[in-house]
């Protein structure tokens, strides 16, 4: 008898286990993948010397496309500053508020970031 409790008790701790490491696995995607943490435009304009080169989440507002003579690509707003995005996809819909995954990269004295994944997003 205590044999068949002990082998019950562990055949029920393996669904929870599961779904922790699933809770755990869709946490940590989200939290990568620029859900709830975008580096503030105006911090990478206010230094783009500084952030040259780094991977960063934004997210904002697009204001405006273009694609004319070889620029392809969007700004964004996120209510401290706006951005240029290059992207090489499909454009967003002015209004649309999107997250943008990409590189900075610093043009004089300004900052405009290489995209690399460009979602709406839905908050």
């Amino acid at each position: 008898m205590k044999k068949m409790l002990r082998s019950r008790a562990g055949a029920s701790a393996i669904p929870i286990i599961i779904l922790i490491l699933v809770i755990a696995g869709v946490g940590a995607a989200i939290w990568g993948g620029g859900l709830f943490y975008t580096t503030e435009i105006s911090r990478i304009q206010a230094d783009p010397t500084g952030w040259d080169g780094k991977s960063v989440y934004v997210k904002g507002k697009v204001t405006g496309t273009i694609d004319f003579f070889g620029f392809h690509g969007f700004a964004i707003d996120d209510g401290t500053d706006a951005i240029y995005v290059d992207w090489s996809g499909v454009l967003p819909l002015v209004g649309d508020t999107v997250i943008v995954h990409g590189t900075v990269h610093k043009l004089v004295t300004i900052a405009y970031i290489e995209a690399t994944s460009v979602r709406n997003a839905w908050f």
